[in-house]
């Protein structure tokens, strides 16, 4: 009876949103709410933006089902409803990370357990976490800047909890239905995000996501398994950290948008949006791997974790470095 319930619920959140994605891509278009090209952007046709509204209705609607935590599904829907109107007329930076700070203390008591296994202090422990949610929302809204690249990361990290919970079964189960909920939501964008994309999903797919994400990582960690919230991840956080690291050192205004990121300089060096997230989705198989693995011993967690960001910091040089394949071909004739 679980299983077929679970079947269900997968189903329908697949076909609801890719309809409510179709519907509320035709009012975007109708509304011309447009994403046009410029100069820091990687792709170079006008693409409607703001279709991730529908994907951040349907999955909350799911996971309220699935019986997810009331508050943090409520700043979900929050920030999903914020970041739409960002999307539509755009709002100040300090607007947009206020609220999320709002959201994220409403939220926060959704986690249960201590995220450090109680070697901070309850005071300590909480702003840390606080921060950590924080910047991993923004880290996400940040990493949003080819086709496709969301989704591989999204629906990573969402298999990946069901694969580590299927290894530990001591892992909570509402993990790995939230993390299926998740996946399913958001490759069911893939259709309309596909490269080159007909639809964007804009602020408000990325930040709730983002901040879904990273309540799921955070419970993940305060479930004993501080490895595998770490490890799953590994891409999004070394690429979108050591660029933010290198322009603050820079003296650049790290709030303002740019194309710095690793995966956004494979893209200007004429790499393909799909390539970039094929070799992404290649390394996060091999971090779901490593996230299983470091659930057996404290020594294999440290092991695999170091392992995790020397791989995604081999990635992000490979990608900033090396040519596309069609260029290779060409230097080759």
């Amino acid at each position: 009876m679980d299983i077929l319930y679970y079947i269900i619920l997968i189903a329908s959140t697949l076909v609801f949103t890719a309809l409510a994605v179709a519907g509320v891509g035709l009012l975007l278009n109708w509304l011309q709410v447009i994403d046009s090209p410029n100069e820091r952007s990687n792709h170079t046709l006008d693409t409607p933006t703001g279709a991730g509204i529908a994907i951040s209705v349907i999955l909350i609607g799911f996971l309220t089902v699935a019986n997810a935590p009331g508050n943090m599904l409520v700043a979900a829907l929050f920030l999903a409803g914020l970041s739409f109107l960002d999307d539509m007329r755009g709002l100040p930076v300090k607007i947009r990370l206020g609220m999320q700070a709002v959201a994220i203390v409403w939220a926060v008591t959704a986690i249960n357990g201590s995220i450090t296994q109680g070697f901070l202090p309850y005071w300590a422990e909480v702003p840390l976490v606080m921060l950590a949610w924080l910047w991993f929302t923004n880290l996400y809204n940040f990493m949003d800047g080819i086709d496709e690249i969301t989704i591989t990361e999204t629906a990573s990290i969402g298999l990946g909890l069901v694969c580590v919970g299927l290894a530990v079964p001591e892992l909570p189960r509402s993990l790995s239905i939230d993390g299926v909920l998740m996946a399913t939501a958001v490759l069911a964008f893939y259709p309309f995000n596909r490269h080159p994309a007909r639809l964007f999903m804009g602020d408000s797919g990325s930040v709730p996501l983002g901040f879904i994400t990273a309540f799921l990582l955070l419970q993940t960690a305060a479930a004993g398994y501080w490895s595998v919230a770490l490890i799953l991840p590994a891409y999004y956080i070394a690429d979108a950290s050591f660029t933010l690291i290198k322009r603050a050192a820079a003296g650049e205004k790290i709030w303002q948008a740019h194309s710095q990121h690793c995966y956004q300089k494979a893209a200007r060096n004429g790499w393909r949006h799909d390539d970039i997230s094929r070799h992404i989705l290649a390394l996060n198989m091999v971090l779901i791997m490593l996230a299983a693995l470091s659930s057996l011993h404290l020594y294999a967690a440290i092991g695999c974790t170091l392992l995790a960001y020397l791989l995604a910091g081999g990635m992000m040089r490979y990608l900033a470095r090396a040519k596309p394949k069609e260029a290779l071909h060409e230097l080759a004739g």
